[in-house]
């Protein structure tokens, strides 16, 4: 599919599933940005293991904030598909990338915990 067909079938799926209210799960090679921006939300993984699953549109912002900084203009999916690859970046950037997400999640599901006590 050229990329103006497939933001065309992306905005259909998307109303479907907005009309009867279901979880659609993609599978996308490339997608455009305008594509990856109809996207709610970005599970990445790189050999089976997670460096990001939350809102899509603050992927970038999250990986900035790790020293993973998206160059200017750049198609998000591209730089994502680069940074989680090993056939396109250092291995060990790929497994640090793996160790803060699971680091950000430890330090996240344990803030959580703490607010859970407090209240109870």
């Amino acid at each position: 599919l050229d990329s103006h067909s497939a933001a065309k079938i992306m905005a259909f799926v998307t109303d479907i599933a907005d009309q009867f209210g279901t979880i659609i799960v993609c599978t996308i090679h490339q997608p455009s940005t305008r594509v990856y921006e109809s996207f709610d939300l970005l599970m990445l993984l790189s050999r089976g293991r997670v460096l990001y699953y939350g809102q899509a549109n603050t992927a970038l912002t999250y990986f900035a904030a790790v020293d993973c900084e998206a160059p200017k203009n750049t198609n998000p999916a591209e730089f994502l598909l680069e940074i989680s690859n090993s056939d396109f970046t250092v291995k060990e950037k790929v497994d640090k990338l793996i160790a803060n997400w699971e680091q950000h999640q430890h330090q996240h599901h344990h803030h959580h915990h703490h607010l859970d006590r407090r209240r109870q």
